[in-house]
């Protein structure tokens, strides 16, 4: 249950459903859980727990999502793989969300990111530049691969890393 989770947090849904149904059919029936960030949880089986958040998971997922949300969803899954050091896995998602919205302020700044880490300090500022030029520049970073660029507006975010690529440049 906590790997659906964790998953799930991660963007990554489809693995979410695997270890919730997963921890729903193989736990024990005397099995509670003890630690829970959820309080009305604790002490309840923690197939209870699974075959619930399994239904609430299935339930997100069959509402049509509209592109900005699949938009967000993607660029999330792209952070996740950034932070496991999977730039293939993290372009490929940011990739998508590219092409679902080519102007969206997140992609553009993570596209541009991931080429700053293989070294392509050129494409990276044209990224950057666009994320800063970007409609929803004024957006709050949620997720982030570094920490400092949480909470900031997106803008902010994107001058920095336009400012530090010019450097190397």
């Amino acid at each position: 249950n906590n790997m659906g989770v964790a998953k799930e947090m991660e963007g990554e849904n489809q693995e979410a459903l695997k270890y919730y149904d997963e921890a729903a059919a193989a736990a024990q029936p005397n099995a509670t859980a003890v630690v829970t960030t959820n309080s009305s949880w604790r002490g309840r089986p923690v197939s209870q727990m699974a075959e619930e958040n399994a239904k609430l998971l299935r339930q997100h997922l069959g509402r049509a999502q509209d592109v900005r949300e699949q938009v967000a969803e993607l660029n999330l899954r792209g952070v996740s793989a950034v932070n496991r050091n999977d730039l293939r896995k993290a372009d490929a998602d940011f990739r998508k969300a590219y092409a679902l919205d080519p102007n969206n302020a997140f992609t553009l700044n993570n596209i541009g990111y991931v080429y700053e880490l293989e070294g392509d300090q050129e494409t990276a500022q044209f990224y950057y530049e666009h994320a800063r030029q970007s409609m929803d520049a004024n957006a709050v970073v949620g997720v982030a691969s570094r920490r400092t660029a949480e909470g900031k507006k997106l803008f902010a975010v994107a001058e920095d890393n336009t400012s530090r690529v010019d450097t190397r440049v």
